[in-house]
Formats: C-alpha cells, sequence, structure tokens
C-alpha cells in the first residue's frame, strides 16, 4: 500500500472536521447553502466520533492481546509444564490475579519483562525494586531478622545473608542510630547491599540497593 493509499486515522478525519465547523461558526451562518453544509459536517463529525471510539477499543484490544501473549510466554518460560491454564475460568483468575498485582498489571502500566523474575514484596511481584537500578529503594520495618542464613523482606524469605558488612553507632539527637549492613544475595539476581538504619523504639528503616563490583572487590580486601 502506498502512502496515497495509506487509510486516515477517524481522529484525524475528526480533527479536521472540527476546524471546518468551527470556521464556518466564525465566518456566521446565513444562507440556507451555509446552513445545509453545516448541518453535513456535524453529522460527519459524529460518525467520525464513533469509528474514533470503535477504532480505539480495537487498539486498547489489541494491545491487550500483544500484553496477554507476553505474560503467557514468560509463565511458560519461568514455569514449565505448570504455566498450563485449563478452561476459561481458571485463564480468567489467573489473568485476573496477575492483572491486580503482578507481571500483567505491569505489562498493562508500560512497564518490560525482565530477564529474571523480581523478588516477592506482600506476596506480589517487586517489578520497582529493579526498576528502581542502582539507587535501590528504602522503606520502613516489614524485615525479619536473620534467622540462620535468611533474612524475610516484605514477607519474601528468599534473601540469603552472604555476610554482615558493617555495623555501626551514629549519635544523633535526640538519641543514636544503629546502622547494620548486610551483604545479601537473590536467586538470580546476584548480590544485594540491604542497610537497617534502628532508631531506639521507633520502627528501623531499610535501604535496599543491587551490590557493585566494586563494593564486592573493596569489601573482600577487608
Amino acid at each position: 500500500m502506498t502512502d496515497a493509499e495509506t487509510p486516515v486515522h477517524p481522529t484525524e478525519r475528526l480533527s479536521k472536521i472540527e476546524k471546518r465547523i468551527e470556521h464556518h461558526i466564525r465566518q456566521g451562518v446565513t444562507t440556507l447553502r451555509q446552513k445545509n453544509e453545516l448541518a453535513h459536517l456535524m453529522s460527519t463529525r459524529d460518525k467520525l466520533k464513533a469509528a474514533a471510539e470503535a477504532h480505539g477499543k480495537i487498539d486498547a484490544a489489541e494491545d491487550l492481546l500483544r500484553e496477554l501473549t507476553t505474560w503467557m510466554e514468560v509463565r511458560e518460560e519461568e514455569l514449565g509444564e505448570r504455566a498450563k491454564i485449563h478452561g476459561a475460568r481458571h485463564f480468567h483468575t489467573e489473568a485476573d490475579h496477575s492483572l491486580r498485582g503482578g507481571l500483567l498489571g505491569y505489562l498493562v502500566r508500560g512497564g518490560i519483562p525482565h530477564e529474571h523474575p523480581p523478588p516477592k514484596a506482600l506476596s506480589r511481584p517487586w517489578h520497582d525494586l529493579i526498576d528502581a537500578g542502582p539507587e535501590g529503594l528504602k522503606g520502613v520495618m516489614m524485615i525479619w531478622r536473620p534467622f540462620r542464613d535468611r533474612l524475610s523482606i516484605l514477607h519474601d524469605a528468599g534473601w540469603k545473608i552472604i555476610k554482615p558488612l558493617s555495623e555501626e553507632v551514629v549519635e544523633r539527637e535526640p538519641g543514636h542510630l544503629l546502622v547494620t549492613e548486610y551483604l545479601l544475595e537473590y536467586d538470580r539476581l546476584g548480590l544485594w547491599r540491604l542497610s537497617l538504619i534502628e532508631k531506639g523504639e521507633l520502627e528501623p528503616e531499610w535501604w535496599l540497593r543491587p551490590f557493585n563490583e566494586e563494593e564486592a572487590q573493596t569489601s573482600d580486601e577487608r
């Protein structure tokens, strides 16, 4: 199809018709011919509005189909045989659950699947942590004290403690802060640095970010 044969999107045609209607109204509508032409333009505008709305629904449906396809491909890659969905009702349940707080909802909001599944936060994929990049994320509480070589962050106990990095008491009015740092590992996501900041009886704050190779080399030298 050549450029000349490419169909004009209803929204583009609607914009042109709107401008012509505005022009007619500004110029004044006095003759029968002008009134008939304006009536024709307004009728065409209404038809184009309906066509543009239908076009928009089709575009949205195509986007959703792409996102559903990506979601199913990622599920199959991560879960293998367990990714199979049997029946329309089961599919609706799985898709609805993922749309509300999982990968499908992330895709619909414009996200791009990560190379490896992210950790979970409150039982949902923690995409924000990966998207945050080197700066990581900060928060308050929802971290359990270390148990053996594991640490639970936002109810995900998949964080493995490689070793404590440091512990420092920072004097600050009206009391002091205890800052403890850990080197963590999470499945295929590599090394992470966790800082726990405790303020007496207040809930501790945390800062979780990727642990880069320069920091790892410095830690090894120590």
